[in-house]
């Protein structure tokens, strides 16, 4: 495996010189699963072959960049793998020592095969992850998430003596840089959401990076379920996951077209995950009922501070923010009388954009993660009636439901009038009058807009 899947990225001579090795990820990656790609090998050589190893991997892969001064690490890529050579004073078992999980502290060459002073392979063997030291979690608190990341990714367990030097030391995770703790919650939402977020919640991590979360775990998620927000959420978030995996069950009608369509981002399942934030600060009790008024709205409020500390990008925030507080949206047009109007549907579309049949699925899931009894009162024939009219108006009839501006700004400023706030009333005026079918040409549209503006 090693041989296959390794080797064939490492020029020969490099065997040739002593202490050189294969170390880290790319070992656990090649023998965990016979499927996992290799994009990054990891080398650790004895400082002496530091000249000699540039030499060889610079005729194979061009030049060289530092990324990590400290460790002496440089990296050689192409568009197939990266790889990193770190130089070591001492020795291998040292290098080896130093790093965060025994399945991560195997090394390999060709001369003698596997060194593994921590045994490693066992790990490997038995699926399970446990750390080099008692003080590695204490040393580097983010090595919690990448124990998550993983056990997700290659179906492991953590030891029992990795999840108490865990829970001893999760609170140390506060005092990490934001973006090193938002780029491993990133790695392990684009591997598998639900099996990531389950470690956090399970192991009480969630709710050290969103101190919000603490509070659904007792409150209750809807008035006739005895599930908590938390419990609901995860649910949620398992469902969607599952939908978006498999259009063709749930959605067989409209599958082709989801999945021409851009993937679900990460921060999206994320949304998911938090979409009822709002519940445990809102939770009232109203004629003997307990409801939940404006909890969407304020959700995003309750975790806006903690995403700024781990530096979520403009967009990631935006969109957390219009998932929160636009997860009902789905359901209150469902719960008109009538089917959604042109102008409803715009209005959907415009919000949510790419995002807008993800919205639907969230609707379905949210839904489907409440017991049977409740699920059944939410997605009435009439409910999932509206999934379909909003699907066949978003992969069908975009031209109609957000069709062409007949006019713009400039064309108004073309003809005499002043920029200025009339003209953007107008220009939304008329353009609630195409949707509706009031008015279909461009001439009808500048009729009405001089008919505006003269008055």
């Amino acid at each position: 495996m090693i041989e296959k899947k390794i080797k064939k990225h490492i020029p020969k001579k490099i065997f040739e010189l002593d202490e050189v090795w294969i170390v880290g990820g790319a070992i656990r990656e090649a023998l965990s699963d016979q499927n996992n790609l290799i994009t990054e090998i990891d080398i650790a050589s004895n400082a002496k072959n530091k000249k000699k190893i540039e030499q060889i991997f610079q005729k194979k892969y061009g030049n060289f960049h530092k990324i990590n001064k400290k460790l002496k690490t440089v990296r050689f890529q192409n568009e197939k793998i990266n790889i990193d050579i770190t130089y070591f004073e001492q020795s291998i078992k040292d290098d080896l020592l130093r790093r965060d999980f025994k399945m991560n502290a195997i090394a390999w060459n060709d001369k003698k095969g596997f060194y593994d002073p921590l045994n490693g392979l066992e790990d490997i063997k038995n699926k399970e992850i446990s750390s080099c030291t008692v003080n590695s979690i204490k040393d580097d608190p983010i090595r919690i998430l990448r124990a998550f990341r993983f056990a997700t990714k290659n179906s492991f367990s953590l030891s029992e003596n990795l999840k108490n030097e865990i829970n001893k030391y999760k609170n140390l995770l506060k005092k990490c840089a934001g973006e090193r703790i938002h780029n491993e919650i990133k790695k392990g939402f684009k591997l598998n959401p639900h099996k990531f977020a389950n470690l956090m919640v399970k192991t009480n991590i969630l709710e050290i990076i969103f101190d919000e979360w603490k509070h659904t775990k007792k409150c209750k998620a809807n008035q006739d379920s005895k599930i908590t927000v938390e419990e609901h959420s995860l649910k949620a978030l398992k469902k969607f996951q599952e939908v978006t995996l498999e259009f063709n069950h749930y959605y067989p009608k409209w599958s082709k077209h989801i999945a021409n369509e851009k993937k679900c981002k990460w921060w999206f399942y994320l949304s998911v995950l938090f979409h009822d934030i709002g519940k445990p600060r809102t939770a009232i009790i109203q004629n003997q009922k307990m409801t939940y008024p404006k909890h969407a709205q304020i959700g995003f409020s309750l975790i806006e501070k903690n995403l700024e500390e781990l530096r979520f990008s403009n967009e990631e925030k935006k969109g957390i923010q219009e998932t929160i507080s636009g997860h009902l949206r789905v359901s209150q047009i469902s719960n008109n009388n009538e089917n959604p109007t042109k102008k409803a549907m715009n209005r959907f579309f415009r919000t949510f954009k790419e995002n807008s049949i993800f919205m639907i699925l969230l609707d379905f899931s949210d839904a489907n993660a409440y017991p049977a009894k409740i699920k059944k009162q939410i997605l009435t024939e009439k409910h999932l009636k509206i999934h379909d009219i909003l699907f066949d108006a978003f992969f069908l009839k975009q031209n109609e439901i957000l069709p062409e501006p007949l006019l713009n700004g400039s064309d108004l400023m073309d003809i005499g009038y002043p920029e200025g706030p009339l003209i953007g009333k107008t220009l939304k005026k008329i353009k609630n009058l195409q949707i509706n079918d009031k008015i279909t040409n461009q001439k009808d549209a500048l009729n009405y807009a001089t008919k505006e503006l003269n008055t």
